[in-house]
């Protein structure tokens, strides 16, 4: 039963860090589009 226990607690952390690297990752990637969006609007707009 511990065994078990030990295991879940292990896969809830790397659960919880896999999470904040995909967060990292998908907040990375959204502000890049936003940037280049944003700087194709500004040439639309120069």
């Amino acid at each position: 039963m511990q065994k078990n226990v030990d295991l879940l607690i292990k896969m809830k952390s790397m659960l919880k860090d896999n999470g904040k690297i995909i967060l990292d990752v998908l907040n990375k990637t959204f502000l890049h589009l936003i940037i280049k969006n944003n700087i194709g609007l500004l040439k639309i707009m120069i």
